[in-house]
């Protein structure tokens, strides 16, 4: 924004400084070298995406005139790039779950219409309790099938207070029976105590189940698994780590890509962590990690908290 007059004669660092002090570095060496040089994805000022080129000028005896010097803010179509990339990858998938959800649904459908009828036979009242407790696994698996169109949108729903603490007790009672099969020794650290946030119960819970799951593979027989929450500021942090294998840090930008996995079954698609990440974007959070291979990994949840419960 500055007038160019006023740029005469002040030194290059005063107006070129990259967020990157290895890039500054190379500039201004190719500069006072006389060198060519082009540089893309540079951080300058508020700009986070600038092509910079440097050309050296001569005369007609190719005597050293000067440098030009270009920076082009390409933030806007860098950033539109990788929103269609991303988008692409997100359609697919869509298409993709959108089409198992359909498969799986149509017969729990006709297995649940067959419950109904059976329910105007005759039956005595235990006969009755098992066909609902037949008839609650079915809607549960229903709500599991539609987490897949999760991905490619997160349908508006009346999302209701969660006190996080009761949701983990839950799930971590869901999967008490595999901790026990593998003696996993589990660590809890529960700083808070309620912890309310404001989101749809059924989703979270389907985000920690897929993270305590993928710790629950991850660790050998007799491991450790630690969950914990905390608060900073105005969110919760809900960490679920292990000492597992660790994830490789040359797989670091794949993590919460579609179809990444690291687990060679033929029945792992690699959607988990893709799911969990668009669920927890949709609840204002944030899903990260950290990891040394071999050593240990750890997830992290950041949701914003509630003020109050809704109720008396």
């Amino acid at each position: 924004d500055s007038d160019p007059s006023s740029l005469v004669g002040r030194a290059m660092e005063e107006f070129i400084l990259s967020q990157d002090p290895l890039i500054n570095e190379e500039i201004l060496s190719t500069l006072s070298n006389r060198g060519k040089g082009a540089w893309e994805g540079v951080a300058i000022g508020k700009a986070k995406f600038v092509k910079a080129r440097i050309l050296p000028l001569h005369d007609e005896d190719y005597s050293y005139l000067g440098a030009l010097l270009t920076l082009e803010d390409a933030s806007l179509s860098a950033s539109v790039k990788d929103y269609l990339t991303e988008a692409e990858k997100h359609q697919y998938t869509a298409e993709l779950a959108a089409g198992v959800a359909h498969e799986v649904n149509n017969p729990l459908g006709i297995i649940n219409n067959y419950l109904e009828l059976l329910k105007l036979k005759n039956l005595d009242d235990d006969g009755l309790v098992k066909l609902e407790k037949i008839q609650k696994e079915i809607r549960r698996i229903t709500e599991i099938v539609g987490s897949l169109l999760s991905f490619s949108r997160l349908p508006r729903k009346d999302k209701s207070e969660v006190n996080l603490v009761e949701l983990l007790e839950e799930v971590l009672l869901l999967l008490g029976h595999r901790f026990d099969r593998k003696r996993i020794k589990l660590k809890k650290d529960f700083q808070i105590n309620p912890a309310w946030i404001t989101g749809d119960e059924n989703r979270l819970k389907q985000v920690f189940i897929n993270l305590l799951m993928n710790s629950l593979e991850a660790v050998l027989d007799e491991g450790v698994i630690a969950v914990e929450i905390s608060k900073s500021g105005e969110f919760y942090q809900v960490k679920v780590s292990d000492n597992g294998h660790g994830i490789p840090g040359d797989l670091e930008e794949s993590v919460f890509q579609p179809f990444f996995t690291t687990k060679l079954t033929k029945t792992n698609t690699g959607l988990g962590l893709s799911i969990c990440d668009h669920i927890i974007k949709a609840h204002r959070g944030k899903l990260s990690y950290e990891s040394i291979p071999g050593e240990w990994t750890s997830f992290g949840v950041r949701l914003p908290w509630a003020s109050r419960p809704v109720g008396p």
